[in-house]
């Protein structure tokens, strides 16, 4: 299983509506990845978005606890424009 896959696994667990970022009722620009597993670092995800997405978010946050060098299964990404959730959605799960 690839980091693609594995992110592409997280993503389908959480709620996205597609239309409605079309149609810019929902123009969130953060979203929330959850059940990311514990190993996965910041320089892990950071290596995978930066390949199609650098440029187009503006913060990343995978909260980690320090003492045990493990996140705590969560992590944020802020994209630029919603427009850009559109694309990753689309890049990362089909």
């Amino acid at each position: 299983e690839t980091n693609k896959d594995k992110i592409r696994q997280l993503l389908k667990s959480n709620d996205i509506d597609l239309m409605k970022i079309l149609t810019q009722e929902d123009q969130r620009t953060t979203l929330m990845i959850k059940n990311v597993p514990n190993k996965f670092t910041k320089e892990h995800f950071l290596s995978i978005f930066n390949k199609r997405f650098e440029g187009k978010f503006n913060l990343f946050l995978l909260p980690t606890d320090v003492k045990e060098k493990k996140n705590y299964g969560y992590a944020f990404i802020n994209f630029i424009s919603s427009f850009y959730i559109l694309n990753f959605y689309n890049v990362i799960c089909q």
